[in-house]
């Protein structure tokens, strides 16, 4: 009986002391696999692996939306003016502050609803994921008008915020009633729309919402795609065909050059957004994965930093 209960307690012992050593280190593996879970998902590597997954999937849910900061430069022309300075409750069209609401609003609204081009394979419905925001900081005493600016000359040193923002640059040169320029393809922070003021002061065709396609345009290129009708597209093949985006020939072979004439695609039936044409609303899925990637500033570190913020 007595070695019964021997046995007993040094089993009630042994059992305690491996309890010592069990339970402190199924303490130490809970802890670690809750650091390795943390540690994964503060991991840029893996955080952006998982969002390009995303984005080649389509999966819009995870996908973050942009607000791209810009600011709005009004420039004087010698003969024609620009815009004045009015009010924000004055709703005169040629009230610099009012125009540029206008201009604002269309684009993102056009951002927020896709369409279909009937000449492209795919398409991307709905929202782009993107929109404009402009950018000002109170306690900026020379911005008197939230991120919109006047001025009576083009000069470099006119963008206050410098690459804090992409500066859209409002301007006529007498020859071109609806135009722009890009400063690149790859995340630099300007452009320049030609002929909004013409249009308002000789009451032209071309209104807020024709300038607010191509502003879209123009910072298509800026985000990294070629015009629709480009031979080098990389969207070519996948779901947008170059050829007949250009229709009047095979395509043009300058990613965003000025196309002088080779290519006519206003005659195409294409709506995408990287060609010329009267509604520019549409994206491929392609050209969107793209645009995605661009903007991601883990897929993409060291571009648009300053120019994109998720919200």
């Amino acid at each position: 009986m007595q070695i019964k209960t021997q046995i007993r307690l040094i089993s009630i012992y042994l059992i305690y002391v491996l309890l010592l050593f069990i339970l402190p280190n199924c303490g130490t593996k809970t802890r670690l696999q809750k650091e390795t879970v943390a540690e994964s998902i503060e991991n840029p590597l893996m955080d952006s692996l998982q969002y390009l997954k995303w984005i080649q999937n389509l999966d819009t849910a995870n996908i973050d939306h942009f607000k791209v900061n810009i600011n709005i430069h009004f420039v004087k022309h010698p003969e024609w003016a620009t815009f004045y300075r009015g009010s924000p409750e004055d709703s005169e069209i040629s009230n610099g502050l009012h125009w540029a609401g206008l201009l604002i609003n269309h684009a993102n609204w056009v951002l927020d609803s896709l369409g279909e081009s009937p000449i492209s394979k795919q398409n991307m419905r709905g929202d782009a994921h993107y929109n404009y925001h402009i950018y000002s900081e109170p306690g900026h005493i020379t911005d008197s008008f939230g991120g919109i600016w006047f001025w009576d000359q083009r000069a470099p040193a006119i963008f206050p915020y410098g690459d804090k923002v992409l500066n859209i640059v409002i301007q006529d040169d007498g020859k071109r009633l609806l135009n722009g320029s890009a400063c690149g393809l790859n995340f630099c922070n300007s452009l320049i729309l030609y002929g909004a003021y013409q249009n308002v002061k000789f009451k032209g065709k071309f209104g807020w919402w024709s300038f607010a396609s191509l502003l879209n345009h123009e910072v298509g290129h800026i985000f990294g795609l070629c015009h629709s009708f480009a031979c080098d597209n990389e969207c070519a093949g996948v779901d947008l065909d170059p050829t007949a985006e250009c229709y009047s020939g095979p395509c043009y072979n300058d990613c965003g050059g000025p196309n002088y004439g080779l290519c006519n695609n206003w005659l195409a039936n294409s709506n995408n957004m990287m060609g010329y044409n009267a509604n520019q609303n549409a994206l491929t899925p392609c050209q969107w994965k793209r645009i995605m990637i661009n903007l991601h500033p883990k897929a993409q570190s060291s571009k648009l930093k300053a120019q994109s913020n998720i919200i």
